[in-house]
């Protein structure tokens, strides 16, 4: 079954990749994916007592992140600006600054 057709029952055919590109906010999706591939990078998940925040200003994007050591006492910060477009770029050497500041007091999942 192709799973990318919607409504190929009724006769309409509509792709659904086409109905979610016309919804798509395209700099949310910048801001979004820099944000899962720092936590794919340090391994976090919802568990994880991280934060990050993605913005866009001007095509560029801003991407300021903290990490806290496992026992809560310590964090770390890191921030790195770039042209939107590098937003994965950007959420993984993000990612990496942050376990190298860590080091041990952080060992993720």
């Amino acid at each position: 079954m192709d799973y990318t057709t919607w409504g190929a029952t009724s006769g309409s055919g509509v792709r659904i990749f086409e109905i979610i590109q016309k919804i798509n906010h395209k700099d949310t999706e910048f801001c979004a994916t820099a944000e899962r591939e720092m936590l794919k990078i340090i391994g976090g998940d919802c568990a994880t007592a991280v934060g990050g925040l993605a913005t866009i200003v001007e095509n560029k994007i801003f991407f300021k992140c903290q990490l806290f050591s496992d026992d809560g006492t310590k964090s770390f910060f890191y921030e790195l600006e770039g042209e939107k477009v590098e937003a994965k770029n950007i959420g993984k050497e993000v990612g990496t600054k942050l376990l190298e500041k860590a080091g041990n007091k952080f060992k993720g999942k």
